[in-house]
């Protein structure tokens, strides 16, 4: 993803995007209106909610980095052992093993019908 993209995820009928770098935020605040009616809203709840949201954007983005490093790292152990080290990495930082359940509940657009 470069810079401005917006992460897409769904089905061709139902599309969500998600932020996930700070300056994307930034963007967003500083594209919005103000003083429009339904941006006025955002542009405030935003606002009020800045420092929680981009301070965890940023602790997710430490955490994937210390999760990246640990998967590359070097191990010391027996040459005659040989381990799959993701399962200790996902001790160390229990956010990997997340998965969304209530996406798997909702009901497919056909069902919806």
């Amino acid at each position: 993803a470069g810079a401005g993209d917006v992460k897409m995820e769904g089905s061709s009928d139902e599309w969500w995007g998600f932020y996930d770098r700070t300056d994307q935020i930034d963007d967003l605040l500083a594209y919005l209106n103000p003083n429009g009616v339904r941006e006025g809203a955002l542009y405030e709840e935003l606002s009020m909610k800045y420092l929680k949201i981009t301070g965890n954007m940023r602790r997710r983005e430490q955490e994937a980095s210390r999760a990246e490093a640990l998967l590359h790292a070097e191990v010391r152990r027996s040459s005659r052992i040989k381990g799959d080290k993701t399962e200790e990495v996902v001790q160390q930082l229990p956010f990997l093993a997340y998965r969304n359940h209530f996406r798997d509940l909702e009901p497919s657009p056909k069902q919806r019908k």
